[in-house]
């Protein structure tokens, strides 16, 4: 039979009181009252402040998190992705507001979705009392936690994400079990001090140090829930509340049980957002630097070497464009399958201490890194990144569509290569950038020089900017000769860089790199801009003058750009007829279909059309047919080679039969100038004939328009 710990009270007075003198019952009840009331605040207060502190870093974590996954989709306003990572936040419980703002703090999304306030400065809609300062991510007020974060992406900071979680139903939980546990205290307490004065009254001879002794024994089991509750902590080792008791003291250990367990739940529910990606479960870029860390040590402690290969998908965003994003996740599901099936193949007869899944993980976007544990030799490394490429090759099915991919890849090895986390993952990025310089779908190894050339093209492209700014480019002009009457009739126009440091750059030096970036379209626009402003001063007194300009491949689907061109070439007080556009042979066959309004679209307008490096793009007569051009430019590789002399006549003839005008790249020999007369070509350029001049010395030759062959 349960006894109550008042029974069991008055029943051990009663064994061995037997006087109690009136002011050891006071000093007993002052006792026992104090004790429960310090040994109740003290494990509330502790209880409190180790959930508050928990909860505080758990949300920091979450929105760090928050905002890598939300840098790829604000930098390229992806509204679609912005609100599917959001997604999990909108079931967070006690979410008060959820905002995400570009670098001018405008809002671009809401989870209210409330149009009114999109584009509005998002301190306006911003609680009383809170403030956007970047410096302060965690602002803790009645009851709430406000975050701020901001949002980092390659060119620094680009916006930031705020929201506010109301943390008032925990606290209602904690007042609650604050409130039982003080009425089961005080009916306890109430207890104790009837037990107190019927002993009092049955045993007046009860002495100090028994009463003293009797109270200790009662409320130990209190005093050590007491000291648990201090040593609890959500990231350390599990508590025991549970006490062998049935009365009441005996309950609270199990609701503090019960508070506990809840709450490691909540923890690994937020230490999975935070480390996992939310579309693979795969780890994501905070949980790979988290095992990397780990395997690395392992690998330092077994002697044995590691290789890091950093996978990225080429042209992936094409799907997302031309399908859906929908389509792009079901892909990305499918290449984690994949390329997990693939290491357990791998690993399979190794004998690891971590589960085989930790060597995968999804950085974001289109980017998985792979890692193999104890890499015998490089050659292994090697192998196994083929058969990625080969796995990934394969179809995707996708709700009766099929997909065809490729990617590449990166490899660096450890300790060969690096020796820290952060080490290995730069150089497999590089050595994957390298795999797509030279031309995607392979693999490549890490070498040093690598650095130099990251180095050097970070340089360029950081420094195009300034140059446009501080008027270090310029534009020079190789003249173009009709062959057969050696008259001036046009030019070809080239940029050139005129380098604080290394004096001047050829445009292969850096146009390639520019390219690869966001300054190729400020780039071509300056360009043609400051190639009109010439021709105005030239053409005043020409009837006919072709100053021929190049348009890069890299803005050919970029309509923003390609109009921008448009609105140039009308606007400058140049006839349509005299500006010719060059776009070589091979972008025009990768860009066909898109490319091809454009070209009727300027085609409309008056300007010439020329293929640039004729020859070199595998182009069959059939798209030739379709294109709206005027003339061909045959490449100078084909001049320069004697075993070439069957091309250049195939490519005459049907310019001629195609009613194309012909122009012939690279005539530095008379040899090669008298054999394109003969086979009729209609113009040429060339160093035999000049080479290329400033504006000022192209109008003098335009008095004097026969070339000085040398």
């Amino acid at each position: 039979m349960n006894r109550s710990l008042a029974f069991r009270f008055g029943y051990m007075i009663t064994l061995v009181a037997t006087v109690m003198a009136a002011i050891l019952l006071i000093a007993t009840l002052f006792f026992v009252t104090h004790f429960y009331d310090n040994s109740l605040l003290n494990a509330e207060r502790q209880i409190r402040y180790t959930i508050s502190t928990q909860l505080a870093k758990d949300t920091e974590i979450l929105a760090d998190t928050l905002a890598i996954q939300l840098a790829t989709p604000l930098q390229h306003k992806d509204h679609s992705s912005i609100t599917k990572t959001l997604q999990i936040m909108k079931r967070q419980d006690g979410l008060e507001y959820l905002y995400v703002y570009n670098r001018l703090g405008n809002i671009v999304y809401a989870d209210k979705h409330d149009d009114a306030i999109i584009n509005a400065p998002v301190k306006q809609v911003l609680p009383l009392g809170i403030r956007l300062n970047p410096n302060i991510k965690l602002t803790q007020q009645d009851n709430k936690i406000h975050v701020n974060v901001p949002i980092i992406g390659e060119k620094g900071r680009i916006g930031g994400l705020i929201y506010s979680i109301s943390f008032t139903e925990t606290e209602k939980q904690i007042q609650h079990q604050s409130a039982a546990l003080a009425q089961q205290a005080a009916d306890m307490l109430n207890r104790m001090i009837l037990g107190l004065i019927g002993g009092f009254f049955a045993l007046l001879l009860l002495i100090l140090p028994a009463s003293q002794l009797l109270a200790k024994r009662l409320l130990k089991p209190l005093g050590a829930l007491t000291e648990r509750s201090r040593g609890f902590k959500v990231d350390g080792e599990p508590v025991s509340f549970r006490l062998p008791r049935n009365d009441e003291i005996g309950e609270l250990g199990d609701a503090l049980q019960d508070m506990q367990e809840h709450l490691y739940d909540s923890h690994e529910q937020m230490a999975l957002m935070a480390y996992r990606d939310p579309l693979t479960s795969l780890p994501n870029r905070r949980g790979l630097y988290q095992e990397l860390r780990k395997l690395i040590l392992w690998a330092k402690q077994q002697d044995v070497k590691l290789a890091l290969l950093f996978i990225d998908l080429d042209h992936f965003k094409q799907i997302n464009d031309s399908s859906s994003h929908e389509y792009g996740d079901l892909i990305l599901k499918e290449i984690a399958q994949r390329l997990l099936k693939l290491i357990r193949l791998q690993v399979k007869q190794q004998d690891l201490p971590f589960p085989e899944d930790l060597l995968l993980s999804r950085l974001g976007g289109d980017e998985f890194v792979a890692i193999l544990p104890d890499v015998k030799w490089i050659d292994e490394a090697e192998e196994f990144g083929l058969k990625i490429l080969e796995s990934l090759q394969q179809p995707f099915a996708v709700n009766d569509k099929y997909f065809s991919l490729s990617c590449s890849i990166g490899i660096t090895i450890f300790p060969d290569d690096a020796t820290s986390t952060e080490n290995m993952l730069k150089h497999a990025d590089i050595a994957m950038f390298e795999a797509k310089r030279t031309g995607r779908n392979r693999v490549r190894f890490f070498m040093p020089e690598m650095h130099r050339l990251v180095e050097e093209r970070i340089l360029i492209q950081q420094g195009i900017s300034t140059a446009i700014a501080e008027d270090q480019l310029f534009m020079e002009y190789q003249p173009i000769f009709d062959l057969q009457t050696e008259q001036l009739i046009g030019a070809e126009a080239l940029l050139r860089w005129r380098h604080p440091e290394r004096g001047k750059l050829e445009p292969e030096t850096f146009i390639p790199v520019i390219e690869e970036s966001d300054q190729i379209g400020p780039l071509t626009l300056w360009s043609i801009d400051r190639v009109c402003n010439n021709l105005s001063g030239i053409c005043q007194n020409l009837d006919q003058f072709k100053l021929t300009i190049n348009i890069s491949s890299a803005i050919l689907d970029r309509p923003e750009i390609t109009q921008q061109i448009s609105d140039i070439l009308r606007q400058k007080n140049v006839p349509n007829h005299f500006i010719c556009l060059e776009i070589t042979e091979t972008s025009l066959m990768q860009n066909l279909d898109s490319t091809l309004p454009l070209l009727q679209e300027w085609k409309n307008a008056g300007f010439s059309i020329w293929i640039d490096d004729f020859g070199t793009g595998y182009s069959s007569l059939s798209y030739l047919a379709r294109l709206p051009i005027d003339g061909v430019k045959i490449d100078r590789s084909f001049i320069h080679d004697a075993n070439s002399r069957p091309v250049v006549e195939a490519i005459l003839a049907l310019s001629q039969t195609m009613n194309l005008m012909s122009v012939s790249e690279g005539i530095e020999e008379r040899s090669q100038l008298e054999e394109l007369r003969r086979l009729g070509c209609h113009f040429g350029q060339g160093y035999l004939l000049s080479g290329p001049v400033g504006v000022n010395e192209l109008r003098r030759m335009l008095k004097q328009p026969e070339p000085e062959i040398h």
